[in-house]
């Protein structure tokens, strides 16, 4: 019993549970003022563009197209909402559930200071390191993020995520195995990009 309470006291405070959630984000309707200018302001004065995927309760409907290759297959309407913010001690996972059932768009999303991962983009595993990093804090171009109007989008070749201040995320694309898309929202190549 003496050993388990040595080892429990040598592990750092915030290794043994979450941290209490912080004060709940404003709505969305609330987070741009009417010109578009921001109003919601980090310590350093700036809100990455990924920002509202780590907003419990923040929902989008997109339209959701089904394809292989060229061939259609369905076309519909989902609506994908942060179900649940998990706070650690150096990040946040994000759980955004699609009510399609697609994981193009739903799935875990992790932030730090650093960016923004995503659960299997570029092989992304619970070590944070900047090969799986899906957007930088404050994104720029390279071989993986570009600029698409107001949106930065990120490839790994399979998954394709974009993100726009004030709206978070606003597309998304997944491609199988089997060669069958699903693209969720505005994406390079969407007929609405």
């Amino acid at each position: 019993m003496r050993n388990l309470v040595l080892v429990a006291a040598l592990l750092p405070a915030c290794a043994a549970a979450p941290t209490a959630a912080p004060p709940r984000a404003p709505q969305p309707l609330a987070i741009t003022e009417p010109d578009e200018a921001p109003m919601y302001r980090s310590q350093d004065d700036y809100y990455p563009p990924y920002a509202l995927l780590f907003h419990e309760g923040q929902r989008w409907d997109f339209t959701v197209a089904m394809s292989t290759g060229t061939q259609p297959l369905d076309q519909h309407i989902a609506t994908c909402e942060v179900k649940q913010i998990e706070y650690m001690c150096d990040r946040r996972v994000s759980h955004v559930i699609c009510s399609d059932g697609n994981t193009a768009a739903g799935g875990a999303y992790t932030a730090n200071m650093r960016g923004m991962w995503r659960d299997g983009f570029a092989a992304a595993t619970e070590e944070l390191n900047d090969d799986t990093l899906a957007f930088a804090r404050v994104p720029q171009p390279n071989m993986h993020v570009t600029q698409m109007g107001d949106a930065w989008c990120t490839s790994d070749g399979n998954t394709t995520l974009c993100v726009q201040d004030g709206k978070g995320l606003v597309g998304a694309k997944l491609v199988g195995d089997d060669g069958r898309e699903t693209s969720v929202g505005i994406t390079p190549g969407s007929p609405s990009a």
